[in-house]
């Protein structure tokens, strides 16, 4: 089975460098656009089932998705980025201090009134594999779209393939292509491709 990740398009607080978290952000009109031409993109991979984060920016691009190519898509709140907490809204300079005063690891941090990583991979993870295992059931299985945020992307990616690929860059309406067996696990065909917007 195909599964595709990505990121949402571009939105206002992105186009800043301030963090969204779980703070529902607009697309721009380039994020509209990416999101197009990321649909235009994946229409060599149908029938696609997609799914996505409850997020506005993230709704609004797998439905860009959706009307290139049809599919059924499915909103799962358990795909919304890492919620920030006190953070979000702030830039990554911010981030960096508080992380930098807790004296605690990347993994362990967690914002005040937000979550860690590790907290982020145990809400994702059992969404992601319901996700995996209802697609499998499927006959064929066609590809699986899933539409979700950067730190989400991230962590899937560590999961999937082995914690270095936890540290990939993930553009706005990037392209991972990941092949999936369940005799052989996760491969990965493309990771982070952003040829299609330019």
């Amino acid at each position: 089975m195909q599964i595709i990740l990505t990121r949402h398009g571009q939105t206002d607080l992105n186009s800043q460098k301030i963090i969204s978290g779980q703070d529902d952000a607009k697309l721009t009109e380039l994020g509209l656009a990416q999101a197009r031409a990321l649909g235009k993109a994946l229409a060599r991979f149908t029938p696609l089932r997609i799914y996505a984060s409850d997020l506005d920016r993230a709704v609004k691009t797998a439905l860009a998705v959706q009307q290139v190519n049809g599919g059924e898509l499915t909103l799962v709140p358990e795909l919304r980025e890492r919620c920030y907490g006190e953070i979000q809204g702030k830039n990554g300079i911010e981030y960096d201090k508080a992380l930098a005063a807790s004296g605690l690891s990347e993994e362990e941090f967690r914002p005040p009134g937000g979550e860690s990583r590790a907290d982020l991979k145990n809400r994702i993870k059992p969404a992601v594999d319901r996700i995996i295992n209802e697609a499998m059931a499927l006959n064929p299985p066609g590809t699986l779209v899933i539409v979700a945020h950067h730190s989400v992307n991230r962590r899937l990616l560590s999961i999937w393939l082995g914690p270095e690929f936890g540290e990939a860059p993930q553009g706005n309406c990037c392209i991972n292509q990941i092949e999936y067996d369940p005799s052989s696990g996760f491969k990965a065909v493309v990771i982070n491709s952003v040829e299609h917007l330019k």
